[in-house]
This record gives structure tokens, C-alpha cells and sequence, in this order.
């Protein structure tokens, strides 16, 4: 059963760099799932909350947020943190 503490930990891997497993906070502590704007607890199924919460017909659609225990470099800032680095103005190259 797929619960929402592993969607949060693959929306962890996807917006943050890869960190020591030893020191790293569980993603369960720092980002929130949300679905109809309602918070899932991280020990909810998929299923119940395509059952209970959503509630409609087609595919879950899901937001997560930081809590502002952890500050979370998206992959765009990083990039235009790269490319001021680089004498760049951020945009891509064309």
C-alpha cells in the first residue's frame, strides 16, 4: 500500500539534493501533502484518500508545501544561483 510518507520522501528526492541518510530529516517532518486543501496525515493511504478526500472521478491531484522546519533550495533557485555564478543573468542559453 502506498502511503503519503513515500510520496513525500519521492517529492524529497526530486527538490532537494542528494544528503547524508545518517543526518537527514525525515520528509515527513519538514514538507505537508494536501489534497482538496485538506492536510494527509503521513500515514494515510493512497487509497484512502482517493476514497475519502478526493472523492471524484480521474487521477488525485496532490500539493505539497515546507512546514519551515527545513529550508528547501528548489532546483530553479539553484540554477539561477548557478548561472549568477557563472556571470549569467539566469535565463537559459539560446
Amino acid at each position: 500500500m502506498l502511503r503519503a510518507r513515500k510520496i513525500l520522501g519521492y517529492v524529497a528526492e526530486r527538490i532537494e539534493p542528494a544528503q547524508d541518510p545518517a543526518t537527514a530529516m525525515p520528509p515527513e517532518e519538514y514538507l505537508e501533502l494536501y489534497c482538496n486543501n485538506q492536510l494527509i496525515p503521513p500515514k494515510m493511504t493512497l487509497a484512502t484518500i482517493r476514497t475519502h478526500i478526493w472523492r471524484g472521478g480521474g487521477d488525485v491531484l496532490l500539493h505539497y508545501k515546507a512546514n519551515g522546519k527545513k529550508k528547501i533550495l528548489h532546483s530553479a533557485e539553484n540554477f539561477a544561483t548557478e548561472a549568477e555564478d557563472a556571470g549569467g543573468d539566469g535565463a537559459p542559453a539560446t
